[in-house]
Formats: C-alpha cells, structure tokens, sequence
C-alpha cells in the first residue's frame, strides 16, 4: 500500500513517516510503499520527532523512544521534544533534537545525552528548527540556544525566529537571512548569583577579564535586592591582555549578579575573569 502522508525520514533504504500518533515503516528499497499490516506503530501521544539511528528508530512522543532493529523498544528519555528539530552530526554517526531540557545528541545504540539538562532554565517552544556549524568546533544551533559539542558550553541567542535554516541561510517571517554576516553582535555572559565563597557582607573592589577586543568589555554587578551598575574595562587591546576594572567603593552585599558584555558589539575573545574580594565581618546590612 502506499506509504500514509506524513513528516518523512529514512532509515536503512525504508523511507518512512509518521502523522499524529503513528509512525510508518516504509519497505526496503521501494520509497513510497509499506506493508499493509506490519508497517504502524502506536504511540500514546502525538510524535513530535523520529529519525534513524542507524541500528534502530528513536522516536519522540510522550517520551523518547529507542526501537532497534533487533531486540525489545526502550525508554531513554522521560520526556518529548521540540517538532522539527531533529539534526544530523556531519562526518559522525550521531543524531539529535531539542528535547524539553535542550538540546539531546544520541548515538547508534539508543545512547543518548541530554547536554543541557540541569545546566539552563528555558520554556521550549511548541517548534523549531535545528542546524549544525562546523569550524573551529562544532556546534548545534536550536530554538534559541547555541551548544559547543566539544566543551558543552551553552549559549542563548536573541532574534533567532527562524522557520528554516540550511548551511548558511535561514528563513523568517520577513524573508532571507545570512547566518554568516557581519555587523556588530551584542553578546552578554552571564555567571548568575555569586556570593564568592561565603555568607558575609563584601565589596568588590576591582576585577580583571583577560580578553582581545577593539572596544572596552563591560562588568555589570547587581546587589541582592538593588540596581544594576555598569563598569567598563579601563583599557582594551586587539590582542589578549588582562584589563582592570575599577567597581564602586560603595557597592556592598552578601551576592552579586554578575555578567559580562560587549557595549558596541566588537568581537571579542574573553579568556579569564577575577573579582578582587574584599569581606566584612558582618552577615547583614543595618
């Protein structure tokens, strides 16, 4: 019988699809056609991804499915995934999607990890798309957030709406978009709440980011319960020095918030960042 209408994909000379809550296997060498009985498999909830693994099918639905060529179907992951964010690694044999802790690389033998879990709070979208850059290293880029596949490290994106995205191009709502431009691009670190190794009241008197820019590099610090305060690097230098920078004498909490940021836009390559810190004897502010 003809293969039903459906999102498709390929796995081992089958092609296949799925609609709703089904997933159809395709027959072997004939695209296009399946088996009138033995080609559906159920699920409980709509499949939101299904893309081969080589050795077998993972398949997203109320959770994350692994069926094998040979052997019994298994639950790897507790949860679904994002609809149309399924990837494929260049020059390796992993795949992967945008999970609801983000973003999940999985392997040949229903091994997956979820490289986000735990380490970002995010809302997943109701969909999204994926795409993978390769250069120095490798990174995927999905629903927001850009993952280094070599040291983990996770990075959000803003104005990232895209509908589609293929090698260096992408679509949105008001037309084509080069994803490999130039222009100055805001970038923001953020180290979350940091109360630098203890309880007590402090002061940050001055901190230190080694980095490479042709524009000074910003500390914004905000107290428990107070303002934000900027502070830019004294100096800056297009090759990789440590720079000072000098904070208020009166800023004094038990936490800071802290981040780091680019205030034009320049390039930049941050390498290290210290606090001096400077504590008092007393817990709480009179």
């Amino acid at each position: 019988m003809p293969l039903p209408a459906g999102t498709l994909f390929s796995h081992n000379a089958r092609l296949c699809s799925f609609s709703g809550n089904t997933v159809y296997l395709g027959l072997p060498y004939r695209p296009g056609y399946c088996l009138a009985l033995d080609s559906f498999l159920p699920f409980p909830a709509p499949v939101s991804i299904a893309i081969s693994g080589q050795n077998g099918i993972y398949v997203v639905a109320d959770k994350t499915y692994w069926i094998p060529d040979e052997g019994a179907v298994a639950d790897v992951l507790p949860y679904g995934a994002v609809p149309g964010t399924a990837f494929s690694l260049p020059n390796a044999s992993e795949v992967g999607w945008f999970g609801a802790e983000g973003i999940v690389i999985a392997g040949t033998q229903g091994n997956v990890k979820p490289l986000t879990a735990g380490s970002i709070t995010l809302t997943s979208p109701d969909s999204g798309v994926s795409t993978v850059f390769d250069g120095e290293y490798t990174r995927v880029v999905s629903c927001g957030w850009c993952v280094n596949l070599e040291s983990g490290a996770a990075t959000q994106y803003t104005d990232w709406e895209f509908t589609s995205l293929s090698r260096h191009y992408g679509t949105k709502a008001d037309g084509l978009y080069a994803t490999n431009g130039g222009g100055a691009v805001y970038a923001v670190v953020g180290f979350g709440d940091l109360a630098f190794g203890d309880g007590q009241l402090k002061r940050i008197p001055n901190a230190y980011l080694a980095f490479s820019s042709a524009d000074p590099m910003r500390v914004t610090l905000v107290p428990e319960g107070g303002d934000s305060y900027d502070y830019d690097t004294r100096s800056y230098s297009e090759s990789l020095k440590t720079q000072r920078v000098d904070i208020g004498r009166g800023l004094v909490s038990t936490w800071f918030d802290v981040s780091i940021s680019n205030p034009t836009g320049a390039s930049f390559v941050l390498a290290e960042v210290s606090f001096v810190v400077s504590p008092s004897t007393r817990r709480i502010q009179q």
